[in-house]
């Protein structure tokens, strides 16, 4: 099963363990106490972020993409060479805006 975050300024997650919590953040995820809510901080860092996120929670973590074409929301393909965009796409898998399939 992988798990997808669709929102993608912030994400809930269930109740972490303060050596979670802590290796979370350091790998660049912040928090906000008011809403509860955790987001990706660092671009440059997100594939440790992520790596974090999926050992955490014992499964593979995806962020959807925003099409700017159509505002629908669809999975990342681009960490796969499926994308044709594969090669110089420089936000892969970042919950960013890129063009869905249906619109390209």
């Amino acid at each position: 099963m992988v798990i997808v975050f669709r929102n993608k300024s912030s994400f809930q997650l269930p109740f972490l363990s303060r050596d979670n919590f802590t290796k979370l953040v350091r790998s660049g995820v912040g928090y906000d106490k008011q809403t509860r809510t955790y987001r990706l901080k660092d671009r440059n860092i997100y594939d440790k972020s992520v790596q974090v996120l999926s050992e955490l929670l014992g499964d593979e973590v995806s962020f959807y993409q925003t099409c700017s074409k159509c505002n629908t929301q669809f999975p990342c393909k681009a960490t796969t060479i499926e994308c044709e965009h594969y090669e110089y796409c420089g936000t892969r898998g970042l919950p960013m805006i890129c063009i869905c399939y249906k619109c390209r």
